[in-house]
Formats: structure tokens, sequence, C-alpha cells
């Protein structure tokens, strides 16, 4: 294997160094260097801000919960489930104490407080 490559991108020929590995390519090497992919990544990421952040929520969420924004909104709107503040847990409303005033719970299940 040769010790130099010519970057699709911007044409100039720069050693194999200066490009990544791409196992799906024929030589085990990206057809553009490391420079002009960066540049294709930070304009992805600044054409596409909402979109990604959007997905590092959905992550979090999953992470934190097991269950995707949508899933835990329709958990909490059916009125059968709340999330305790203290250990992020979510949990059906029996762990949790009344206020007494109404149908209102307290923001701690029964275990946390």
């Amino acid at each position: 294997m040769s010790d130099i490559k010519t970057c699709k991108c911007c044409n100039k020929t720069k050693k194999v160094s200066e490009f990544t590995k791409d196992s799906s390519t024929f030589d085990g090497i990206r057809t553009k260097c490391k420079a002009c992919q960066r540049k294709v990544y930070s304009n992805y990421s600044e054409r596409n801000k909402k979109a990604i952040a959007n997905r590092v929520q959905e992550r979090r969420y999953l992470a934190k919960y097991g269950y995707t924004k949508e899933q835990l909104q329709q958990m909490i709107e059916s009125g059968k489930y709340k999330i305790c503040y203290s250990c992020n847990m979510i949990l059906t409303l029996d762990y949790f104490r009344t206020t007494g005033e109404g149908i209102k719970f307290t923001e701690k299940c029964k275990t946390c407080r």
C-alpha cells in the first residue's frame, strides 16, 4: 500500500496518515482527508442544530427514564404515573402522598420522603 493518497474533496495529494480508516472501502481508507471530513461534519452540525439537539434530548430521556419523551408525556398525561423529583423514577400514583389539597400529590415518592 502506498503512503500517499489524493483527497476526492480538495484534490490534494496527502499522506495516508491524514486520512481516517474505513473498512468499507477497497484500500481501507476514507476518500476524504481528515480536514475535509471535519468541514463536512461542521457544516452538517450548523445546518441541523435543532435535529441534533432533539436526538440528544431523546437519548437522555431514554437513558434516564427508559422511555422516549413522547412515551413519558403520554404516561404522565394519563394521570396514572408521576416522576419523583428526588430519585427520578417513574412510579404509579400510589407511591406518592396526597398533599391534602384536593387531588395534588407530593413532589417526592414515599421512599424518598
